[in-house]
Order: C-alpha cells, then structure tokens, then sequence
C-alpha cells in the first residue's frame, strides 16, 4: 500500500500527463474505478462520486481521491479523501481535506466527496484511486465551476456606423464544448418573433470544431473562442436597435442571462460657418458681390461724364 503511494507522488509528472491525456479523451472507463461529476455554477453545491467494482469495505481496499488544477504549475496531486483499515480493524480510518465534506456512513461500491459552496479552487481534474491502481488506470473526471452570470455588453453609435455585441460567458465554451447564441428582443415596433444574430455549436466535421451561423449583415470576429464572443453589425439602422442577450444551450439552471440594449443615434446634420456663428460671412462670393457694387457705381461716373463732356457742355 506505502509502495503504491509513494509511486503516485514520487513521480508526479508521470501522474499529471497520464490524468492529462484522460481528460482530453474524455477518461478511460475500466473494471477499477468510475469517476463521476457536474459542471456547477459557483457557491452552489458540488459533488464528485468514484464507484467502484466491489463494496470497499470488504476486502478493506483503501480509497484515495485526489484532484489536479490544470490552471496552475503544479504537477503535484492534492489529496482530498483517503481511508484505509488498519490491521485487524473493522472500521475505516478515513482523511478529507478542508472544505469537503465526506459521509464516512455510506463507503460501500461508492464513495462521494462535496462540497456545500463550490468555487474556482474545486475546478480540476478529479481521481479516483482504490486498492493500489496503477496511475495509467485511474478514471478522471472534470469539475467546471461556472460564473453565476454572463455577461453583455454594447455601445450606441450613430446611424449607418458598425456597433459590436459581446458577449462574456459564464465557462470556456470550449473546453465544455456548450453551445451558445446571441438574440435580439423585438421592440414595439417589431411585429415578428426573437431573432437569432449568431447562433454556434460543436460539430467534429467543421474546422475548430464548431459551426456559427452569423445573421447577414453581421459578422463573428471572435477566434479562438473561449469564453467570450463579439459580433459586429455592419451598418446599424433601427431594424438593430433594440434588447440582446447571450446564453449557452442547454441554459444552465441558475445562470443568470446577459442582457444588453443596443441603441443607435441619428446623425445630426453639417452646418455651414455662417449658420454656426452667426457672423457675417467673409467668403469670397459675398466679396465679389460689394467689389461688383462699387465697379458699377465707379462706371456710371465715368460713363456719365463723358456723355456730359460730349455735349460740349
């Protein structure tokens, strides 16, 4: 048993890269043990289950559950649960980490690890481990903690200009590989339904994955996605205004929807130098004007004299 422990922690690289590639594909079921868990939305309960071939308690195999961060830089393992027999005991002797809360009753072909306020700290990667597995045969299962809420935001711009639409989720959309979209309310001066601008979801035979249908007009300029995605709209008219909001498919309970109101001004119309100051206007136009006046008066005087020395006057 000592041995066994000391090759899951004596080589912790080992460990991180075989839960790794686990992860990636989605764990490896096995005879040994089945790691099971949710997605939650954070400060709500969460909880992760290992059920195993045989009831524990019988052949007294010791249980360990471990969890990695995959966020930080460590390789090393934190262990959440153990519990072993000691010799010629029939009770088990059993450790849980702070925060967790473990119900010793109930060890039989399962054991459940939870935790009453779920937080960043309890997202990883989980596993499972009884009676000595070697760490290539651990089932490993991952715990997302989301936000309670996502996020929408906009911006007014004048008519006919380009406005984005982003949309902050509550998780990396693709890591859990959830759908998502961005709709628009109708106003009151709408007679139809909701309208979806973006509508994406995780399809293996597109590139990246996924398959985004953008509403024309509007393009997606958001890559790789995340946890975050902005949509711009062209040339903005009324027809745009109005309320949007994100969400992930299926909706998580709980999760509250982001909203967000797009507006856009009309454009206020070029006035001319004279309209804005009320000055008397210098332009050359209205120069011309009094040179062309006093030319005329000047001709007058000249024609009107020499009609007059004509006379002999």
């Amino acid at each position: 048993m000592e041995t066994s422990v000391r090759f899951v922690f004596g080589r912790p690289e080992l460990v991180f890269l075989t839960l790794l590639c686990a992860v990636l594909v989605g764990g490896h079921q096995n005879d040994r043990a089945v790691c099971t868990t949710e997605s939650v939305i954070e400060g709500h309960p969460a909880s992760v289950t290992c059920h195993f071939p045989e009831d524990v308690t019988v052949h007294k195999h010791y249980v360990n559950i471990f969890r990695y961060d995959f966020s930080g830089r460590s390789f090393v393992p934190e262990l959440l649960l153990r519990c072993f027999w000691p010799h010629d005991t029939t009770h088990p002797n059993c450790s849980v980490a702070e925060g967790f809360d473990f119900d010793e009753g109930q060890l039989s072909n399962t054991v459940t690890l939870s935790t009453r306020a779920a937080t960043k700290k309890h997202a990883g990667a989980y596993a499972c481990d009884y009676g000595g597995a070697a760490p290539s045969e651990f089932n490993v299962c991952k715990l997302n903690v989301k936000r309670p809420t996502i996020e929408c935001k906009t911006t007014t711009v004048p008519m006919g200009e380009a406005a984005t639409v982003t949309c902050l989720f509550n998780t990396n959309v693709n890591e859990t590989k959830e759908g998502f979209y961005i709709r628009r309310t109708p106003t009151d001066s709408d007679f139809g339904e909701e309208s979806d601008v973006l509508t994406c979801n995780w399809v293996k035979q597109f590139k990246d994955g996924i398959f985004c249908h953008a509403k024309e007009g509007c393009t997606m300029n958001s890559t790789p996605i995340q946890d975050r995605v902005t949509v711009t709209i062209a040339a903005v008219d009324k027809k745009h205004t109005g309320e949007y909001f994100c969400d992930t498919v299926p909706h998580t309970r709980g999760v509250t929807v982001g909203h967000c109101y797009l507006q856009a001004q009309d454009k206020k119309p070029t006035l001319s130098p004279e309209t804005t100051t009320g000055e008397p206007s210098s332009a050359p136009g209205v120069g011309s004007c009094r040179y062309h006046t006093l030319l005329y008066f000047l001709c007058t005087i000249v024609v009107t004299m020499k009609a007059w020395k004509g006379t002999g006057r």
